[in-house]
């Protein structure tokens, strides 16, 4: 199993492939979109999930509680409003923890 590690930040979003045998191949750094609303992101993300990527493990820059943001400091207060699991997998196709 392939997952996406991907690291959201308010400047750039860091990525990389983790393989079931703990190796990573790093993707190149993405710029994180103007404005930074969550399907922006996702969008931005979306070209990085290739037929092998089965999952997606994210970390954003917000406090999160059963699966929505709670601050949206860095970042468009549109986080604010949304189920993160429910709209990732909506955009990405792919589970997204």
């Amino acid at each position: 199993m392939t997952t996406l590690g991907v690291d959201f930040g308010g400047s750039f979003i860091k990525s990389g492939d983790v393989y079931s045998s703990g190796s990573v191949a790093h993707n190149p750094s993405i710029a994180t979109p103007n404005p930074s609303t969550p399907e922006n992101v996702f969008n931005a993300i979306k070209p990085l999930i290739t037929h092998k990527i089965q999952k997606v493990g994210m970390a954003i820059p917000c406090a999160v509680k059963d699966n929505r943001a709670l601050t949206s400091t860095n970042v468009d207060a549109g986080w604010r409003s949304i189920n993160l699991k429910e709209t990732a997998k909506e955009i990405l196709g792919v589970d997204c923890t």
